[in-house]
């Protein structure tokens, strides 16, 4: 038995870092030892923070993580079994092949629901508080037929009907005569499943990746073509998705120069502007769109769809996607704040679209189908956790490369916000929450030691030294991923825009 496969979450838990890590030093250079230490307690962090609450032992002290990943849905207290596909990456967040997926978007639902219920754990772990799991988001980063640029689909579906199909009728004398005078016709083979599914899965409506963008500049109060140094337009820059990424990138990549990196300009309050408004478009535009939906259907779940339809060759750009698809995961994931995410998630908001105007026994149809619609949803619907699932053909390179990228930016995002917390003569430590003392940060070994030599060497050893701690810090997500789908295997060219948004971040520290 492979060892992965004894992986035990008192294992991760005993793996985490210990002891207090530093940001980075007096002159300027981070510590890479401390800085791959902060993204190791940050995923530990948000895996294992639930299950603090349900362990009989006593806590351990609250970490400064656990402010920023409140916002997402909590850990299950009981993993999921290693067969389960998709597989689980981080809480609610689920990665996989096209297979994983499958083409009944509503059995998948109902699977991750049945997976993440207090039923289906109820015999393992009494103590289990994890509510059930429902998809809002499903990315696909692989191509799709008629879809030529990345863009975001609202989607309806309903379970597919069980029973026996109606019989064809007997073809007649003279069509059997027919058939055999006619050559053979050779239907071709549907290998995305798109056709299939499409009686039972509707696409409603569908924003392009530019327009969505359009709407978030437009929330942030800020032009992209702007070219003054400001916040704002920098955010704005940074979550452009139609700017060319670099191929090449420099030998000391910074935000300036790297799309996927974070702004050293970021603000948490702008970075929520910008989550806001995709909310509303996740939430709001799905209301205005529900009377496209067949009347006949009933009991349907809504859930969107981003299209990243990239090949999986080393030579294609993706950096300039990373910002917004996190940001689209982020909002995604946090939802369930929203006081309209309830009404959708029961599809209510299709309730108008759904009812029929006939008098059922004196009644409207529509007064009984919202009121169906209400009961479906009070026992679910009130608790349920929003989640996300990414696949690519294989769920190896692509989908992987995204979610990796998502996990890099949520860590920077933390880091950037911990770092500009004011302190008064002592400093938080990014790991831990904890505070020391004010000659915590003095030079240390390895990287930051380079730095304090002189002449020219200094900036090709501090390059060397950032390009180390990136890799160290791509290595640590792949890694986490890898232990959870053993299959993860990103192409040379990803994890090169990978290791180069890395870098640009630990360039601009």
């Amino acid at each position: 038995m492979s060892s992965h496969a004894l992986h035990h979450p008192s294992e991760e838990r005993a793996a985490a870092p210990k002891g207090p890590a530093s940001s980075h030093a007096h002159s300027g250079s981070p510590d890479g030892g401390n800085i791959v230490e902060s993204l190791n307690a940050f995923l530990h962090a948000w895996t294992v923070k639930q299950q603090r609450a349900v362990s009989e032992s006593p806590p351990p002290p609250a970490s400064s993580c656990d402010d920023y990943l409140d916002q997402f849905p909590p850990p299950l207290s009981a993993q999921l079994p290693r067969s389960f596909r998709p597989c689980e990456m981080v809480p609610a967040v689920y990665l996989g092949s096209w297979s994983d997926v499958g083409t009944d978007v509503v059995a998948l639902i109902h699977r991750l629901q049945e997976a993440t219920s207090d039923r289906a754990a109820e015999n393992a772990l009494p103590m289990r508080a994890a509510a059930p799991q429902q998809m809002a988001l499903l990315i696909r980063a692989c191509p799709l037929p008629g879809v030529m640029g990345p863009q975001l689909e609202l989607h309806v579906a309903r379970a597919r009907k069980s029973g026996t199909r109606r019989a064809p009728a007997a073809p007649s004398a003279f069509e059997q005569r027919l058939a055999k005078m006619a050559p053979p016709v050779r239907q071709p083979a549907s290998t995305t499943g798109e056709t299939l599914g499409s009686v039972h899965d509707v696409e409603v409506m569908h924003i392009s990746l530019t327009d969505l963008y359009r709407r978030v500049c437009a929330a942030l109060g800020s032009d992209s073509s702007s070219a003054s140094p400001s916040s704002r337009s920098t955010l704005a820059q940074w979550l452009c998705p139609d700017a060319p990424a670099i191929a090449s990138p420099p030998a000391a990549p910074s935000s300036a120069t790297c799309r996927g990196s974070i702004p050293a300009q970021f603000s948490r309050e702008e970075w929520k502007t910008c989550v806001g408004a995709v909310q509303e478009v996740l939430l709001g535009d799905s209301s205005a769109c529900m009377g496209s939906i067949p009347a006949t259907w009933r009991d349907v779940h809504l859930y969107w769809r981003l299209v990243l339809p990239i090949l999986d060759s080393p030579t294609v750009p993706i950096q300039q996607y990373f910002a917004l698809t996190t940001l689209v995961m982020h909002a995604a994931l946090s939802l369930k704040a929203h006081s309209n995410y309830t009404k959708w998630l029961s599809g209510e908001v299709g309730a108008v679209g759904n009812a029929d105007t006939t008098p059922v026994n004196g009644e409207d149809a529509h007064s009984a189908c919202v009121a169906t619609k209400s009961e479906r949803a009070d026992s679910v619907a009130a608790a349920a956790q929003p989640c996300v699932v990414v696949h690519c053909q294989a769920g190896k390179s692509r989908s992987v490369s995204f979610v990796a990228a998502f996990l890099l930016q949520e860590w920077m995002m933390w880091y950037r916000v911990t770092q500009s917390q004011p302190t008064a003569g002592k400093s938080a430590s990014p790991s831990t929450g904890t505070e020391l003392p004010d000659n915590a940060h003095e030079t240390p070994a390895g990287c930051a030691a380079s730095s304090t030599t002189a002449a020219p060497s200094t900036s090709q050893a501090k390059n060397i030294c950032v390009s180390t701690t990136a890799r160290r810090l791509v290595d640590t997500v792949i890694a986490h991923l890898r232990r959870r789908r053993l299959c993860v295997d990103v192409n040379l060219g990803f994890d090169a825009q990978l290791h180069a948004i890395a870098s640009a971040f630990i360039g601009d520290l």
